[in-house]
């Protein structure tokens, strides 16, 4: 989910930014799949990292 209000929503859903929450999002949900968790519980570190791996860049 992304919280913004109208005016900061109509620059973000253009950007590449939701193509990157997208993709951290897919990746927590098959983490969180692997771990036998809820998303929530993953572990950031690792979700980081796996990110990275893929070639994404994280800040």
């Amino acid at each position: 989910m992304l919280d913004a209000d109208e005016g900061a929503f109509a620059a973000i859903r253009v950007m590449v930014n939701l193509n990157q929450m997208g993709e951290a999002g897919g990746i927590a949900a098959c983490l969180a799949l692997d771990a036998g968790c809820d998303v929530d519980a993953v572990d950031t570190v690792i979700l980081r990292k796996t990110l990275a791996d893929g070639g994404s860049a994280v800040a």
